[in-house]
């Protein structure tokens, strides 16, 4: 099915947004870094990450990353493999069941976006999602500021 591409826009800045995010999905049996690990895996073309992949994306420590993947792992999402071209490489993945889950759970949070679209306006929208945006920019230029200082 194809979604508007603002749906894919609003679930990202609903995600970031954890009390409202919350009542926007229903995988509540997982924390925020959980979901932001098995949304981000579904949304790549080969499925699978390196421990140090997910340490970088998600601004973590490789044993926080680790500790995440644990417990993605303990609930049966994850599995390890080795990576076909370097077998020393150890990738996580979705386990096949979980796939399925979770591609069934975006087209859910994307089609429930999709009716917000509709009932919100698609112009309104585009200008709310540009200030969020514009927002978020603004608010990550302060963080880094207030670091250099």
């Amino acid at each position: 099915m194809q979604h508007n591409p603002l749906s894919v826009r609003l679930t990202d800045m609903m995600a970031e947004a954890p009390k409202i995010g919350k009542k926007f999905h229903s995988l509540l049996c997982f924390s925020s870094p959980e979901l932001a690990l098995l949304a981000t895996l579904a949304r790549r073309g080969n499925g699978s990450m390196t421990m140090s992949e997910i340490s970088e994306l998600f601004d973590i420590s490789k044993p926080a990353a680790t500790q995440l993947v644990e417990r993605l792992c303990a609930k049966g999402c994850l599995e390890r493999c080795r990576d076909a071209q370097d077998k020393r490489i150890v990738r996580v993945r979705m386990t096949q069941d979980t796939e399925r889950a979770v591609d069934a759970e975006i087209e859910q949070i994307l089609s429930r976006g999709d009716r917000v679209i509709a009932r919100f306006g698609e112009k309104q929208m585009e200008h709310l999602l540009s200030q969020l945006e514009q927002l978020r920019e603004i608010i990550n230029q302060e963080i880094q500021e207030e670091a250099t200082v």
